[in-house]
């Protein structure tokens, strides 16, 4: 996700609907509204709280299908070496 590398990036919905299984509908118009006027609608941290949750669990099923990388140290590892394809 955000890589600048050659490889091709790959959204937050394409990310959860492989390593999950669940189709994530997203709202362009709502993606591009404008976040901060404050206080954020009812619809924006609907949208927010979907996206925190989609992440949260590509991440898990990523740590349980590949332990070895999504280990905590090994992320910290990357994090602090500064890798930037990861």
């Amino acid at each position: 996700i955000g890589s600048t590398s050659r490889y091709r990036r790959v959204g937050l919905q394409n990310l959860v609907r492989a390593a999950v299984g669940v189709e994530l509908g997203k709202s362009k118009a709502l993606a591009m509204s404008d976040w901060s006027c404050l206080p954020l609608s009812d619809r924006q941290l609907c949208y927010a709280g979907r996206d925190a949750w989609a992440g949260a669990t590509v991440v898990a099923n990523l740590a349980d299908t590949f332990p070895d990388c999504m280990d905590v140290n090994a992320i910290g590892d990357m994090i602090v070496s500064g890798e930037k394809d990861v």
